[in-house]
């Protein structure tokens, strides 16, 4: 049951003969409606100091869902990122070697071509010694041959 200062202080007592001090009775009321006054303010205080820390209490809940939330989210990110960097180093790393390699085929290429190269001029070498000696016997043989017919003419005939 409610019962407000109001109510304390508007309340009036039967009159009975031998009753108790009407003037006591009323600082009493006044009093207890004072009292009571005293704590419905404390009250009505209290439960607005209350409303208000349950409201920053589901402030409080909420933001640390968000945090949660947030911190969720950067550590998934942060997962996403390695991977794709791990992804992407292995596509690098990936694409690196075929390059090396192909890199190793034309050098083998690039090689092989340089030691065919370097066969055809030692033959074409040996070809042009061989020529360029046969060039040199055949004029020693013709120079040889014009020297003995000048001997043989200035040879005396008997």
């Amino acid at each position: 049951m409610k019962i407000t200062p109001l109510e304390v202080r508007e309340y009036r007592f039967k009159k009975v003969f031998r009753g108790y001090d009407p003037a006591e009775v009323e600082a009493l009321k006044n009093l207890l409606a004072d009292v009571l006054e005293e704590l419905v303010k404390e009250k009505k205080a209290l439960e607005g100091e209350l409303k208000r820390a349950k409201e920053e209490l589901e402030e409080f809940h909420h933001r640390e869902r968000l945090l949660k939330e947030t911190l969720t989210m950067a550590q998934r990110a942060a997962e996403e990122i390695k991977e794709s960097a791990k992804k992407e180093a292995e596509v690098m790393l990936s694409e690196a070697r075929l390059k090396g390699e192909e890199i190793v085929k034309s050098a083998h290429k690039r090689f092989d071509e340089i030691q065919m190269e370097t066969e055809r001029l030692k033959m074409e070498k040996t070809k042009l010694l061989s020529e360029i000696k046969a060039i040199i016997e055949y004029y020693q043989k013709a120079l040889f041959s014009e020297e003995e017919e000048k001997v043989q003419i200035l040879r005396p005939k008997g």
